[in-house]
């Protein structure tokens, strides 16, 4: 007969931050590498594929687990809620990350950029 032993908390919170390692390693890199800027329309395309698609997927590839959908969102919503990241007034420690560099006009037009691309429900 197997005797039942609780998991010391401490290793259970280590185990549950390994694992949370493991599922955001892919992305960690983009978190380490300089900002692109959003300055430009070509270069709020560049952003937007280099810093949203690896997690929000790309305008034409949806999956149910993704986060919230920002191709062809609505540009007041994306400048809302991007400055908000931005400014910690909306709390989201991957996303506050992203965002922290950007200026008000990397916002703007990548939030143009996004509201321009087609809605994929």
């Amino acid at each position: 007969m197997m005797n039942y032993v609780p998991m010391n908390t401490q290793k259970t919170a280590r185990h549950i931050t390994l694992l949370g390692l493991l599922v955001l390693a892919p992305g960690c890199d983009t978190l380490l590498k300089p900002k692109p800027s959003a300055a430009t329309p070509e270069q709020a395309a560049e952003t937007a594929y280099q810093m949203c698609a690896g997690c929000h997927g790309p305008a034409d590839l949806r999956v149910d687990l993704m986060p919230p959908r920002i191709w062809g969102q609505k540009e007041k919503y994306l400048i809302s809620a991007l400055t908000a990241y931005r400014n910690r007034t909306r709390i989201h420690p991957l996303m506050n990350s992203v965002t922290r560099t950007f200026t008000d006009q990397d916002i703007g037009q990548l939030a143009r950029y996004l509201s321009l691309q087609p809605w994929q429900p």
